[in-house]
């Protein structure tokens, strides 16, 4: 374990929210960052007599641009309470899971979408849901280690999942 001496992060993050008409919001994010080590002598674990220079590599966990987008539409049902559809997507840039920036120690882009329906009482006690993450199925890792000589061990998110939830708030 080591850490970086010096390092440069900035970036800008732009978000949006509208409601266009009654009951009905759009949401819509943005980000870019530029974060990359400034100065960095570091070695592999593999090798650690073997020293490698990480400057101007990005610092881990960090993409360059990410993307969210966002609708949301509420309505009454009769006396019984309100009903809620929701859908998003959020897409992120490459990111590096070490300071070596390796593409096999790597995440490419990629984007997901979710979506909800949701009833929720007239008193606001009860919420029955059904759900949908990750749609379009998106294998993408959120993690990974370099096990030298060995091999990459990667963390996987979840497949696709379609779930219910039924709740009550006292």
């Amino acid at each position: 374990l080591r850490n970086a001496p010096e390092a440069t992060v900035q970036g800008l993050e732009l978000e949006l929210t509208a409601v266009p008409v009654r009951n009905f919001e759009l949401y819509a994010g943005i980000a870019w960052l530029d974060a990359t080590y400034d100065e960095f002598m570091t070695a592999r674990s593999a090798t650690p007599n073997v020293p490698l220079d990480a400057a101007g590599n990005r610092l881990n966990y960090s993409p360059e641009w990410k993307l969210n987008l966002a609708a949301r539409y509420e309505f009454p049902v009769g006396d019984y309470g309100t009903l809620a559809l929701s859908a998003g997507y959020n897409w992120q840039d490459e990111v590096f899971f070490s300071q070596f920036n390796d593409p096999a120690m790597s995440q490419g882009s990629f984007g997901l979408v979710n979506a909800r329906v949701a009833f929720t009482s007239r008193d606001g006690h009860w919420q029955v849901a059904v759900f949908g993450t990750n749609l379009g199925d998106e294998a993408y890792y959120t993690a990974g280690a370099d096990w030298s000589p060995l091999g990459v061990i990667k963390h996987i998110n979840p497949p696709r999942m379609i779930g219910a939830r039924v709740g009550y708030t006292f």
